[in-house]
């Protein structure tokens, strides 16, 4: 039972006055809860909105090859009817491209001569120039054809940067020298791939050396290198 004095105490002495008001704070935890969903919320949205792009693909196309091996379904005698198959995320896999090109290889009776290494950051094909061009010629032979429209699907499904070297040691008539020979030729062939279907810009270039063709691709995308 409430004393005399305990009320007196409630207002200003007043024996009559009301018991003071409840005070409820519930809704303020509420409200915590509500701002604290917010700033989740926006954090996430800023944190997916720095994700950058190329290191997101590169890691995509690396889990791709390595939980599905796009090479098991490439067997003899089929890599020409796979090679559209190739992935076309830029950047692609030196790895997964290096044994695609082997593929290619074998299957063209032209290209079974080819090489096919990674030279530290980069992928190299390499093959005899008599494989490609005809003696004292620089267009494209009629039989490496074939071999040049299989390389073309092979490399237009990636965007890794290209480009064609062809070396050489001898002049052939009508040319100044055995570089502007040389350079003849890596422009022949860069427009055979080109009208095979090689969409991507590719740089071609002559040297001096031992009659050679070399393919390089880049571990990055963008032009040619």
């Amino acid at each position: 039972m409430t004393g005399g004095k305990a009320l007196t105490d409630w207002e200003g002495g007043a024996i009559d006055a009301h018991p003071p008001a409840e005070v409820r704070s519930a809704w303020m935890l509420t409200f915590a809860d509500l701002v604290s969903l917010m700033l989740t919320f926006f954090v996430l949205m800023f944190a997916l909105s720095g994700v950058r792009e190329d290191r997101f693909r590169e890691m995509a196309d690396a889990l791709s090859h390595a939980l599905n091996p796009p090479m098991q379904a490439a067997t003899s005698g089929g890599a020409l009817k796979n090679v559209a198959h190739a992935p076309s995320a830029p950047g692609t896999d030196l790895g997964y491209l290096a044994s695609l090109l082997e593929t290619v290889a074998k299957d063209s009776p032209a290209l079974r001569r080819a090489e096919v290494a990674l030279i530290g950051d980069r992928l190299e094909l390499r093959l005899p120039a008599e494989t490609v061009f005809a003696a004292n010629a620089a267009a494209v032979a009629p039989a490496a054809r074939p071999a040049v429209t299989a390389l073309a699907q092979a490399l237009s499904g990636i965007g890794n940067r290209l480009a064609v070297t062809v070396a050489g040691d001898a002049a052939a008539p009508g040319y100044a020298d055995a570089w502007d020979f040389s350079l003849a030729r890596a422009a022949s062939l860069a427009n055979a791939l080109r009208a095979a279907g090689l969409a991507q810009p590719l740089r071609a270039t002559g040297a001096a050396g031992p009659a050679a063709v070399t393919i390089v691709v880049s571990p990055d995308r963008g032009g040619a290198p």
